[in-house]
Parts: C-alpha cells; structure tokens; sequence
C-alpha cells in the first residue's frame, strides 16, 4: 500500500492511530478552561472503534456541528455530500 500524505492521513487514519494518540494525549494537553475537538465522518469512518476509543480515555462526544451544517468543496476528497460532523470531546 502507498503511503499516505499527510493530508490524507488527517481524514483516513488506518488503524485509528492517530485517533488514539489524539485521545490518549489530549487530558495531558487540556488546562482548566481548554476544550478538545475532533471531526468525523460516520461514512468514511467506524463509528464504533471512535466510541471504543473516547470511552477507554475517559471522554464523551458531544456533537456541536453536524453534518447538515458542513459543506465541504475541496475537489478530489469530499463532495458536498460528506457527512462530516465536529464533536466536543468532554472528560469523564
């Protein structure tokens, strides 16, 4: 398999690596007042391994932009169809 820009590996994450480092890592990142992030698409990604994930770090979703409200033109990766939606990652 070819290797993944770096762009690339920001929307498909093989593995969910990347992911997990992001969650893993995030805690020790956050001050008091700070807030976490992370983008998502449900039909490109795995829904479940991103709840595995939140849940084995101690974080819930919270959804503050969903896909309706995104639209996306960047040619050659999304069309206005992606169902792309932002969620807050709020600590347990």
């Amino acid at each position: 398999m070819e290797e993944l820009s770096a762009l690339e590996r920001t929307v498909f994450n093989p593995g969910y690596i990347l992911s997990e480092a992001y969650l893993k890592g995030a805690h020790q990142h956050l001050t008091d007042n700070g807030r976490v992030f992370i983008a998502f698409s449900k039909m490109l990604g795995h829904p479940e391994k991103l709840l595995e994930l939140t849940n084995k770090y101690g974080w819930r979703l919270e959804l503050v932009v969903n896909s309706e409200q995104v639209t996306s033109n960047i040619e050659g990766i999304y069309d206005n169809k992606a169902d792309i939606n932002i969620y807050e990652l709020i600590k347990l």
